[in-house]
């Protein structure tokens, strides 16, 4: 038998289900994962009978993604790609100030985040990009827009009208990121890195409220070298390999961007020829 069931656990919200039982302080989150990853595989492989039920690891290391699309009533949301930080989208609070170094880690990003949101008067939280980051990934914006999960404004004056944002925050904001950007002065977030970094409040934007989402597990079954899943004791357990979202122990406490699709592939390919041979 291979498990190959896509069967993370990043939906599964239910008062005993895994997130409650190993990340309860995630419970409140939305996710960008379908009613489908709600831990079916784990909880197959760990509730066998004839076999020796399979051993498990990593199930309290959860990845959230600190920009999903604030879409109300949704509990499954889009993600923001992360390409929207990367050419130049800037992170901003509900008064207009940045709070982080936009292409920090996900995991400094969304604590960051997660503190504005904590203190009410300071939320919500928007990522802004001006043209030039825009052009960069205009097919993502003009879905996004199509969708109604981001706005274009024609300038920062008519973004302060809409948001109720002091015009004269979002000036200041845009000013000073332009300084740290050609060196004059240092980010005090410890931002090094800009791309596309000048922000004119006369030229149109991009806007959309992003809040932390729960992403990607870590966790789930162990197995060796070989994609057999293993029992408690560490032994293989007879005819049983499994891949993909199902296992863990392959990303430690963070997987990189892109990399799970490799490790579907990669862990896939083992485990099938394991259970050919």
């Amino acid at each position: 038998t291979e498990i190959d069931t896509g069967s993370g656990y990043a939906a599964d919200f239910s008062t005993t289900g895994l997130l409650a039982t190993h990340r309860p302080d995630l419970l409140s989150l939305s996710t960008t994962n379908g009613d489908h990853a709600t831990g079916d595989g784990v909880r197959l492989a760990t509730s066998l009978t004839s076999l020796a039920p399979a051993a498990l690891c990593d199930l309290d290391q959860v990845q959230v993604h600190p920009t999903g699309f604030v879409d109300p009533g949704a509990k499954t949301k889009f993600l923001a790609a992360e390409a929207l930080r990367g050419v130049g989208g800037l992170l901003i609070d509900g008064k207009g100030v940045r709070f982080v170094d936009e292409v920090q880690r996900r995991d400094v990003v969304t604590k960051a985040m997660q503190k504005v949101e904590g203190e009410g008067a300071r939320g919500p939280v928007r990522l802004v990009l001006n043209q030039e980051a825009v052009g960069e990934v205009k097919k993502h914006c003009d879905f996004y827009v199509s969708k109604n999960l981001m706005k274009r404004y024609a300038d920062a004056k008519e973004f302060a009208a809409d948001t109720g944002i002091p015009l004269e925050a979002i000036i200041e904001t845009f000013a000073s990121h332009g300084k740290y950007a050609s060196g004059a002065e240092v980010d005090p977030f410890g931002k090094t890195t800009f791309h596309n970094a000048t922000y004119n409040p006369d030229t149109p934007l991009h806007v959309t409220i992003i809040t932390p989402v729960v992403h990607y597990t870590m966790g789930g079954l162990s197995i060796d070298a070989s994609g057999h899943v293993l029992s408690a004791s560490a032994s293989p357990i007879p005819g049983l390999f499994a891949a993909g979202d199902v296992i863990g122990g392959v990303h430690g406490q963070k997987r990189l961007a892109g990399s799970s699709l490799l490790e579907a592939v990669v862990f896939g390919r083992i485990a099938g020829t394991s259970a050919a041979d």
